[in-house]
């Protein structure tokens, strides 16, 4: 990943996780995930109180880096959404 884009990766994948999440990610002091360290590698942030969290990975598509995240609540049926985020959007599947 470049030094330009890390940051606004990882920017967008915490407003991605404050707008999903709400208030449990903004009352209960929930530290924010880091991005995964190796591309492919697989990670899941789990959000206390929400039933579920965010799978992602980083992938790289040509010169193109993005992380794809699925979040999901376990009690809400078919709440899995997924999303692409670039250092310049965030795109919903």
């Amino acid at each position: 990943m470049t030094k330009n884009s890390s940051p606004a990766i990882l920017s967008r994948f915490h407003e991605l996780i404050r707008s999903v999440g709400g208030k449990f990610v903004d009352n209960d002091g929930v530290e924010m995930p880091k991005l995964p360290e190796n591309f492919g590698e697989e990670c899941y942030f789990s959000v206390p109180g929400m039933y579920g969290g965010f799978h992602y990975s980083l992938e790289t598509y040509g010169d193109e880096q993005k992380l794809v995240v699925t979040s999901s609540i376990r009690i809400v049926e078919d709440s899995e959404q997924t999303f692409d985020i670039t250092a310049d959007q965030t795109i919903q599947r």
